[in-house]
């Protein structure tokens, strides 16, 4: 059939046109739903992705901070010499606690959004902050046997503490990791 034979037709049969733009409307409109419905499913995996990635950077920023509180205290249990233990956290670790205690208190909770998560976030921070002071408090003390000693069984307490805090996170925010990605 030739292209005139097709004009003829249609002219021939006006209510053919009406019909040719009806179907067309409908096309355009399922089109237009179809795109639009892909894009909303790549926003809402890719506002996934970055709730997934703002988590992680969170639980990272968390693990730095347990990561210096249990360098604190790997000196403490290494009963290092009073000496040592001052240079050590005056040269280096002093500054490093304080920057990664200060990063993980910039924490959102609430973007936590879990109990048990913030549970045992608060627990990890009030032992860090809580060592932190004692390490402080050490420091500014007059070195001797006695207060070493003192100090020394406080942080190894406080590292119990951060550890139990710190295993009962990293189960919960796995949990969590999986109930995202879902």
């Amino acid at each position: 059939m030739s292209c005139e034979g097709v004009l003829f037709w249609i002219e021939h049969h006006p209510g053919l046109a009406s019909w040719v733009q009806a179907v067309g409307s409908i096309g355009a409109i399922v089109g237009a739903f179809a795109i639009s419905s892909g894009q909303n499913r790549r926003q809402g995996r890719l506002a996934k992705r970055t709730a997934i990635d703002r988590f992680d950077a969170y639980c990272a920023v968390i693990k730095n901070a347990v990561e210096s509180a249990e360098s604190v205290s790997g000196l403490a249990r290494d009963k290092a010499a009073y000496f040592e233990f001052r240079s050590v956290w005056e040269k280096y670790l002093g500054e490093s606690f304080k920057t990664s205690l200060e990063a993980a208190k910039a924490i959102l909770v609430h973007d936590l959004a879990d109990y048990k998560l913030v549970v045992y976030y608060s627990g990890l921070m009030g032992s860090i902050y809580k060592m932190h002071y004692e390490v402080e408090k050490y420091m500014a003390a007059t070195p001797s046997p006695d207060a070493t000693s003192k100090a020394y069984d406080d942080l190894k307490q406080l590292s119990s503490l951060i550890n139990f805090d710190w295993i009962q996170f990293q189960e919960r925010a796995e949990l969590k990791r999986i109930r995202m990605k879902r």
